[in-house]
């Protein structure tokens, strides 16, 4: 399984992603198994673009590494 980080406060996070699939696609891994999180849903630009990010990636993990939000989620995932 991939596990796939983005920095939702990024103004290019839907450009960075699809430059990741296009790379994984490239080398093969696009057939894996993906689990993408979003951090930095703290921040006010994470906030702005969080409900868009979640409609293009359904089942995508909410998180903030900084204040700790929804780690404990992603870890019970393993």
């Amino acid at each position: 399984m991939l596990i796939l980080v983005a920095d939702a406060s990024d103004p290019y996070v839907n450009d960075h992603m699809k430059v990741v699939n296009e790379t994984l696609s490239e080398v093969g891994a696009d057939r894996k198994a993906r689990l993408i999180v979003l951090n930095k849903t703290d921040t006010v630009a994470g906030q702005n673009v969080l409900a868009d990010l979640q409609q293009t990636n359904p089942g995508a993990i909410v998180v903030s590494a900084k204040d700790g939000s929804a780690l404990d989620q992603l870890k019970s995932l393993f």
